[in-house]
């Protein structure tokens, strides 16, 4: 896995600007807005959620949502969420006016990094973004855990473990010892404005629990968007192997669980697979995220039927096959 990232960040050499416990007081129009938003959140705390929440809508729908809307967003693979994301960024700096250092994105490896930040550079030179868009906080889980663990040790030694040091705990240690520092110092995203979570699916135990504790200490006035495939969840073998993981499923249950009242939005077009294999695997994925084992084999048995009359050769499909596919898009 090349999500690790022990001490400086290969992409954004900017650190942290973690909140000062004595920030700025609000004002009153701040504290208006501050008000209607927890008050518009307070009458959804009825709703519950569940996978059975998403509703299919367009992206642009996501794109458009003020900055301290909160949205979860479960698609399949090439469905554009990489795109949104992207999208997502420029509507806040260009449209809503939000100050790109307000904005945090968290990307599952540093590869994931580098397309990001290497598609709002594209962006830039086509002049869709600010000057200052470089200041968007694009890094890892792992980089954001060994900056605040860095910043508290400096400045509030209190808030961490009885014998803890940055220097001597390895990569997931630092996550952990993150997850636990960060209901005692809620302050940390007081800043923000609005938190992006990539691929959020590869979330298990240790990333998932320190992710999900940042969003409950967001303040009231910042919103998050996250995006993944709960059908893609690769790193759930861990969970199999050890009963102290959580999977990715406890992932989204806390979610639904705690942020009841997000949007929960889902995308249904494929530009990678024309659309007589995207109606083929649509029953499949729906069974995947909320049916039964019973169901999921009915599915299969049903998909493999119809596969065998359709005009999709499986038996030929090779490598070069798949290049011609590829290549038509």
């Amino acid at each position: 896995q090349c999500q690790n990232d022990l001490s400086t960040d290969s992409v954004s050499q900017k650190k942290i600007e973690l909140s000062q416990p004595d920030h700025p007081k609000m004002s009153s129009s701040d504290s208006a807005q501050k008000e209607i938003i927890h008050e518009t959140r307070r009458e959804k705390t009825t709703k519950t959620a569940s996978f059975d929440s998403f509703i299919d809508v367009d992206q642009t729908k996501v794109i458009s949502l003020p900055p301290e809307e909160r949205t979860v967003v479960n698609a399949g693979p090439g469905t554009g969420k990489t795109w949104t994301l992207i999208e997502k960024i420029k509507y806040m700096l260009s449209e809503e006016g939000v100050a790109p250092e307000n904005i945090l994105v968290f990307c599952y490896s540093r590869a994931a990094v580098e397309v990001v930040r290497g598609r709002l550079e594209s962006a830039a030179n086509r002049n869709e973004l600010p000057l200052n868009w470089r200041e968007v906080d694009v890094r890892t889980f792992d980089s954001f855990a060994t900056y605040l663990l860095a910043w508290l040790q400096e400045n509030k030694p209190d808030v961490l473990s009885q014998g803890f040091t940055l220097e001597s705990a390895g990569y997931n240690e630092r996550i952990q010892e993150a997850a636990s520092a960060i209901p005692k110092f809620k302050d940390v995203l007081a800043d923000y404005q609005h938190v992006i979570v990539d691929e959020v699916q590869d979330l298990v135990s240790p990333r998932a629990e320190m992710v999900l504790a940042l969003l409950r200490v967001l303040p009231e006035t910042c919103g998050f968007t996250i995006l993944g495939d709960s059908c893609q969840s690769l790193y759930d073998y861990l969970a199999r192997q050890n009963d102290n993981v959580k999977d990715s499923r406890h992932f989204y249950q806390e979610i639904f669980r705690t942020f009841a009242d997000a949007n929960f939005y889902s995308f249904s077009h494929n530009y990678r697979q024309g659309d007589k294999l995207s109606l083929f695997t649509a029953p499949l994925r729906k069974e995947i995220l909320t049916g039964n084992d019973e169901d999921r084999t009915k599915v299969v048995e049903k998909l493999n039927s119809e596969l065998l009359t359709a005009d999709i050769d499986l038996k030929k499909f090779s490598a070069d096959t798949a290049k011609k596919f590829t290549k038509k898009g």
